[in-house]
């Protein structure tokens, strides 16, 4: 009971206290109002307290922090300004050198463009002098090949007139140890067989051609005194028509490649040569002259009739067809083998009024008509005015 009783004392002893605490709160509010406010009382004065004391410094220090809180608003907007004007300032610095450095690359860069461009110009205009340097070489060397293939038909021409009056004679048999006189019987026999009489002193010589070999026939060259024996023979040599002996004109080996190469064209059916000029009998019975830049297809497809009475030029411009291997010493094996060509009738190309003809002493031009020898056909073309494709 006595805990109780003393428990009870103390709480009232509290409420007392705290009842006398907030009569003290309330006259110090009247007393702050009062004074912020300006109201002095005129009949009654209030004692200074420390609490009153502490008020007022509390209020001095809040005007204190909000007079500093201001200057340092003032003093960071300044610095912000500030800062905004030396990044507004370094930003220009660095569009500025962007820029300087951009038009030093673009300066380069043009300096770059305008040597190249300067280069290439040199270079253009050495490629024009090479090209027309080239251009040159090229003209002199086709005027080269002109020159080369005008002398090498010049010393073609040459080269057959100098066998205009010898044979070669195909098919005879033959020993390893034929002597010239066996030759010279041989051949005289053989002409005898086509009718042409003739005395062993109208022959100046006649041997094989080419060294032996067991299963070859060596052809044998004759060369006449007279051209005009050899004329006699080469008339008469459609009288071995069917047997294994045949009788050529003594080619170059130009013409003899040539004839060997139109005797193998599938598009002729009969080759032969008179005075060093080769013919061809088409498969369309048409009769042409061949030369080395002759195109027998295209002859075989030309409709006008195969010889002319006009002689005309072949442009410089046109090439002779096919290779001719003129380092071989052989025309293809052709001295040494026995081989048939088909032969035209004779009728066809020699005519009737030749059996006592009178000869010159110089070989004519191809194409000039001969004064005192009929001639056997009027040349197409010329042989002085074409070109050869030298390989």
């Amino acid at each position: 009971m006595s805990k109780v009783k003393s428990k009870k004392v103390q709480i009232r002893k509290r409420k007392e206290h705290s009842s006398s605490l907030s009569d003290i709160s309330s006259e110090l509010s009247s007393f702050l109002g009062y004074s912020r406010q300006g109201v002095k009382p005129a009949t009654k004065k209030h004692r200074v307290t420390k609490s009153s004391v502490h008020e007022s410094s509390l209020d001095s220090r809040n005007t204190s922090l909000q007079k500093e809180m201001a200057a340092s608003n003032v003093i960071t907007n300044q610095m912000l300004m500030n800062q905004l004007k030396l990044n507004e300032i370094t930003m220009e610095n660095i569009k500025l050198d962007i820029v300087n450095t951009i038009n030093e690359r673009i300066r380069n860069l043009e300096k770059q463009i305008n040597d190249i461009t300067s280069e290439n110009t040199k270079l253009k205009l050495q490629v024009d002098v090479i090209t027309n340097q080239n251009n040159q070489l090229e003209t002199e060397l086709q005027d080269t090949k002109d020159v080369a293939a005008l002398s090498l038909q010049k010393v073609n021409d040459l080269e057959q007139w100098t066998r205009r009056s010898s044979v070669r004679i195909y098919g005879l048999p033959d020993n390893q140890k034929e002597s010239f006189t066996e030759s010279i019987n041989k051949s005289l026999d053989v002409f005898d067989k086509i009718g042409v009489q003739m005395p062993p002193e109208h022959i100046d010589i006649a041997h094989r051609l080419g060294p032996f070999k067991v299963g070859k026939c060596r052809g044998i060259i004759v060369k006449f005194m007279s051209r005009k024996d050899k004329l006699h023979v080469i008339k008469n040599r459609r009288n071995l028509k069917g047997s294994n002996i045949t009788i050529r004109e003594d080619l170059t080996r130009i013409n003899a490649q040539l004839l060997h190469k139109t005797l193998n064209s599938p598009l002729v059916s009969q080759t032969w040569s008179i005075e060093g000029v080769i013919y061809a009998k088409l498969v369309n019975e048409k009769i042409i002259k061949v030369y080395q830049h002759t195109n027998i297809e295209k002859a075989l497809d030309d409709n006008s009739a195969g010889f002319t009475n006009k002689s005309h030029t072949i442009p410089k411009s046109v090439q002779f067809e096919g290779n001719a291997d003129l380092t071989q010493p052989k025309t293809n094996g052709m001295d040494e083998s026995c081989y048939h060509d088909s032969t035209a009738s004779q009728s066809q190309i020699e005519p009737n009024n030749i059996s006592n003809p009178v000869f010159e002493s110089t070989p004519r031009q191809a194409g000039q008509q001969s004064n005192n020898l009929t001639s056997y056909f009027t040349p197409i073309a010329t042989t002085t005015t074409t070109r050869v494709q030298l390989t």
